[in-house]
């Protein structure tokens, strides 16, 4: 079950702060992952709308907290999208970590890099949210209800 507070912000306040938190996870140290992941489940429980967090997931609180607790880094990252929400995480020899988030009325999916596949799975989540969800006939037959591929 989700757990979502009252909204206090506007939607493009919300979108601003979306785009800070997704250069800041991509930026940020291994050593940050609580408070990144912790950030962005703030901002997802914070949504103007349901509609504008469409495609992720607000865990509840103390279950969120738990694995924060017990450094499940990746396992708390994923909790934030919701079951509608394609992903790929993938590492690079050099240690990079790339995370795709494909997101239900998106027309592409966001791509991010981190130094780890948590802060990365962040990243490319607060980006998928920062543009609202097409509807069916905003760009005629390019926003056609077809499924995505992440490639």
């Amino acid at each position: 079950m989700s757990h979502v507070q009252t909204p206090s912000q506007s939607l493009p306040d919300w979108t601003g702060r979306l785009s800070e938190h997704a250069l800041a996870c991509a930026g940020a140290y291994p050593s940050e992952q609580a408070r990144r992941l912790r950030e962005l489940r703030e901002l997802l429980a914070s949504a103007p709308d349901a509609a504008a967090r469409l495609g992720s997931n607000v865990p509840e609180p103390a279950i969120f907290a738990a694995m924060l607790r017990a450094e499940a880094w990746e396992s708390a990252a994923l909790s934030l999208l919701g079951d509608d929400a394609g992903y790929m995480l993938s590492r690079g020899p050099a240690g990079r970590h790339m995370a795709s988030v494909m997101l239900p009325g998106r027309p592409e999916e966001s791509t991010a890099t981190a130094d780890t596949a948590a802060l990365a799975l962040a990243a490319a989540l607060a980006m998928a949210l920062q543009d609202g969800p097409l509807r069916y006939g905003d760009m005629g037959d390019a926003a056609s209800p077809t499924p995505m591929r992440l490639n």
